[in-house]
């Protein structure tokens, strides 16, 4: 729609109206209009303004909105502002200006967009129940100058219609005009322009309903069953539950009962509600089934099996018991289970807690074609607390703090008070108790499971010589009785230093043995500590405390060495034992015994030869004679040498190690000069 809007028009059948410098223009949101910049004469190229901010110089826009152009009117004016698409923002005061005879001249243009309207309007839907009437009224704003019309029209055709700025309609709500619109068309002959506005009805109701149910009778259990619901409502509905013996089962319109068991007869029930009221029906399934078994706790501790079926004639199989994760059967094919309580470490309280199972049947198989039904009860018998046992021996150093646990079941609260020896203890400085809830493992009926207990705990501070070597004693008690639990507290010491201690000498190692003694009650481990005779720092190897023997290598040969260790635990290190002296091995001595070894063989296998070879052999043997005969020379006087050095020190010890190889010697040096 295009519309022309001169300011200078005033006349009563227009949608401009003069109010002194300032044109009241009317549109409608989605048209477009153009704005006249009224002139006859000027001297300067006029622009236009809005708020005071500019939006265009001459044919030149400044607004980036592309909806704003400078077009050439009517009246071939060239300067007039045209708005596409207007947009209920766009309503402003729009000024037009320019400079004639050096006088600014203004000329001014308010916009307003307006629409025709529909009361009650509710967001364009009209909700009202069934049966209730109600008065629309559709009207333009009272400031839309010039002559209009309005019309209603529904389907296409035209209900009512006049002259005017308002035109009522009375409507009777019924099922037929749920969702149907209802229009309202105005006219404005000014500018010769339609508005129109719609609304649409919601006629509501409450649900009405009906339930698909099939006939109430007898069933056999695998039977198959459907239940609908079926309904019209407006609103739509809020609630839709089925409902079994009053408990709600399903939440839509339809409830799928595939292979129909015994615990589902009874009573079921569709509901249907929304905001107007709701509806109810109702169907009753009876079924035939196989035994239904509850298992009761008696008040004498027993166990009754219950079956409920038909027929009532029942085998009873072996009851099974299954505590935490272990499972046994008991012969006892019996309705009634009775136990045999004792308070004997074998078999303690929570040995018999647990689920039983109960097996029954009367002959008629369940959906699954079972004949033996089972019932389940999980039971927790009542008992005294019980302390599990383990090893509580406690081992500490004097100075250092203790904690002494026991590790306790029960299935009620638990009191308790601790007493050292014949004295009951209080909490203080020195004593704090501790309790806390633990996960245990134990064996239950052979089977190793997690076990939820107490750990119940004495702190003690500050250890003296009077706290070790005693008894300590917590006593505990429930509503089911009283039990106690006792612990002896060792003092923990250094380990005794190794016994037995062998060195045995190698050519450039040695090898040691020893006997570990007590251990001090923590475990322990060991160190060889050893240096050479020449040498004044210690090298020290650390043991594992299984190990019995070490080889220590990388050392020299023909050479002193001094050897001791010690043992160690948490609380500290052993005396030393007393140091060991060994000499490790020469080489050449050991090259030389096996070289003659070697050449006896030879001459031996050469017997055997030939008389010449034993000759020419012979002769080999006195030549190398010769020549180890001059080595010895030379090994003398190296030795002689070192004899000097040690007498000129006064320390020497000279050893003949082979007389009967020439009388070698040994020079070893046995300590050091003071």
């Amino acid at each position: 729609m295009y519309i022309i809007v001169l300011i200078a028009a005033n006349d009563g059948n227009t949608c401009a109206k003069k109010n002194g410098t300032i044109t009241n223009v009317f549109s409608s949101v989605g048209s477009t209009i153009v704005l006249e910049c009224h002139m006859h004469n000027f001297d300067s190229v006029p622009s236009w303004s809005l708020q005071g901010v500019s939006l265009s110089d001459g044919n030149i826009i400044y607004k980036s909105d592309k909806r704003f152009k400078i077009v050439e009117g009517l009246r071939g004016n060239r300067f007039n502002l045209q708005i596409s698409n207007l947009m209920k923002a766009d309503e402003d005061k729009y000024c037009c200006e320019y400079i004639y005879q050096y006088k600014s001249i203004e000329n001014c243009t308010l916009l307003h967009l307006e629409d025709i309207s529909i009361i009650p309007n509710e967001s364009k839907v009209i909700t009202r129940p069934e049966g209730s009437t109600i008065t629309l009224s559709c009207l333009f704003p009272s400031n839309v100058p010039g002559f209009k019309t309005i019309s209603w029209i529904s389907n296409g055709t035209i209900q009512h219609a006049k002259d005017t700025n308002i035109l009522n309609l009375t409507v009777l709500l019924t099922l037929d005009l749920n969702g149907q619109n209802q229009s309202c068309r105005g006219l404005v002959h000014c500018i010769n322009m339609s508005f129109e506005s719609v609304i649409q009805f919601n006629v509501t109701y409450s649900p009405k309903m009906k339930v698909n149910m099939i006939q109430s009778s007898l069933l056999r259990e695998s039977d198959q069953v459907r239940l609908t619901c079926v309904y019209e409502s407006n609103p739509a509905p809020s609630v839709i539950i089925w409902t079994h013996n009053d408990i709600i089962i399903q939440r839509d319109f339809e409830y799928y009962i595939h292979n129909i068991s015994r615990r589902e007869d009874g009573v079921y029930q569709c509901k249907v509600k929304n905001a107007i009221g709701y509806g109810v029906d109702e169907i009753k399934l009876s079924v035939q089934y196989a035994p239904e078994v509850h298992v009761e706790l008696l008040p004498n501790s027993s166990l009754l099996c219950n079956a409920t079926g038909f027929p009532n004639n029942y085998t009873f199989s072996n009851w099974e018991h299954m505590s935490i994760d272990s499972f046994r059967s008991i012969n006892n094919a019996i309705n009634l289970l009775k136990f045999d309580f004792n308070d004997d470490d074998n078999n303690p309280v929570y040995t018999f807690d647990g689920l039983y199972v109960c097996k029954v049947s009367n002959g008629i198989p369940d959906v699954h074609n079972i004949t033996m039904q089972l019932g389940f009860k999980d039971v927790y018998f009542p008992g005294k607390p019980y302390c599990i046992p383990q090893n509580n021996t406690e081992i500490r150093e004097r100075t250092e703090p203790v904690t002494i646990t026991f590790i306790v079941y029960s299935r009620t609260p638990v009191n308790y008070t601790w007493q050292k020896g014949h004295f009951q203890l209080k909490g203080s400085s020195k004593y704090k108790y501790q309790i806390n809830q633990t996960s245990t493992p134990v064996k239950i009926h052979g089977v190793l499971v997690n076990l939820t207990t107490l750990t119940v705990g004495l702190l003690i501070y500050n250890l003296t010589y009077t706290d070790f070597d005693t008894v300590y004693t917590v006593y505990l008690s429930n509503k089911h009785g009283n039990s106690s639990c006792s612990n002896d507290l060792l003092k923990g010491t250094v380990p005794d230093k190794p016994s037995n201690l062998t060195v045995k000498p190698l050519l450039v190692s040695f090898e040691v043995t020893w006997n570990a003694g007590f251990n001090g009650r923590y475990p322990q481990s060991f160190t060889i500590n050893y240096r050479s005779i020449m040498d004044q720092n210690w090298t020290t190897i650390a043991i594992l405390s299984n190990e019995r023997h070490k080889k220590v290598q990388g050392l020299l040969e023909n050479m002193k060495y001094l050897v001791y260790m010690y043992a160690l635990n948490v609380i500290g290190k052993s005396d030393n034992t007393d140091n060991v002296t060994i000499q490790t091995l020469e080489s050449h001595a050991i090259s030389t015994r096996q070289s003659y070894s070697i050449n006896l063989v030879a001459y031996i296998s050469t017997c055997f030869c030939c008389t010449i070879i034993i000759l020419l052999v012979s002769a080999f043997y006195a030549r190398f004679k010769k020549i180890v005969y001059a080595g010895q020379n030379k090994k003398e006087t190296k030795n002689s040498k070192r004899a000097d050095f040690c007498r000129q020190h006064s320390v020497y010890e000279e050893v003949v190690l082979n007389p009967a190889d020439n009388g070698q010697r040994f020079i070893i040096i046995t300590s050091s000069p003071a």
